[in-house]
């Protein structure tokens, strides 16, 4: 909805370069690649710096619809369909607080404590009190992209490019309007300011399949948790992402990265 005209289908279309833009910067384009970006996000829906104030605005986007109607694929990341999908613990005790010393809000809508915590569930060899209540029902949309994620994209290249005022006013954005923290003075150095983004693209972009990535594309795996060190259910990050097997088979060599 708002995105089936040429004019409008052409800001979608901006608005996922925009993501690959950054994605390929971030990984070797670098500040070529920033640039493009920003004229691509300047052509997408995204709001103008300073500009989204509520939450609805920051949700403006695309989604992927899912249905309980027959022949339909319910949302496999809604806890209604998947009872196994548990939140880690540190997606709780990592979350910045609001002035009035509350969690940031984006925790708040997003993890629910479990009404019987687990330990071990499924095997896994560690405890669960939280699942996610982002997506409440089976016929729960997911976005493609949204607002805050352009917002966000945007605060990343102007950082790299050097321009952390500009960079400062959509982080500050998010924080107030998203997550409900105050505002900053500053982001400090272009260090600082890297671990500020990653941390508002980690709760903005909840269960949005970025956080791997991001971590990835900016040397950080190794940041990720691991809570089994030792043993024969030893942890492990991924570093690279696993390429299904039929893809693979059909794939003439050399086969892509990801393949057994």
């Amino acid at each position: 909805a708002g995105f089936d005209t040429p004019a409008t289908f052409v800001k979608l279309n901006r608005a996922l370069q925009a993501r690959i833009l950054v994605n390929r910067a971030s990984q070797g384009c670098g500040n070529t690649c920033y640039t493009q970006a920003l004229a691509a996000i300047g052509e997408s829906f995204a709001t103008a710096p300073g500009a989204a104030t509520t939450l609805a605005q920051l949700n403006t986007g695309v989604y992927h619809n899912y249905s309980t109607a027959t022949g339909d694929v319910q949302n496999g990341n809604s806890y209604a369909v998947n009872k196994s999908l548990f939140a880690h613990a540190s997606i709780v005790t990592d979350a910045k607080t609001q002035p009035g010393g509350a969690p940031d809000d984006r925790l708040a809508r997003k993890v629910v404590p479990l009404a019987t915590p687990v330990s071990p569930p499924q095997e896994i060899g560690i405890p669960a009190q939280f699942t996610f209540s982002i997506y409440a029902t089976p016929s729960s949309d997911v976005p493609l992209i949204r607002n805050e994620e352009l917002i966000l994209l945007r605060a990343e290249a102007n950082i790299q490019l050097g321009n952390l005022a500009a960079a400062l006013v959509d982080i500050n954005t998010i924080r107030t309007v998203s997550g409900k923290l105050a505002p900053l003075a500053t982001l400090g150095t272009t260090a600082q300011a890297i671990d500020e983004l990653l941390y508002n693209r980690r709760y903005s972009l909840l269960l949005e399949g970025q956080r791997w990535n991001d971590h990835r594309r900016f040397g950080r795996l190794s940041q990720l948790p691991i809570d089994i060190t030792s043993g024969p259910n030893t942890h492990f990050v991924a570093k690279v992402q696993p390429v299904p097997l039929a893809e693979c088979d059909a794939r003439p060599a050399p086969k892509p990265q990801g393949c057994p």
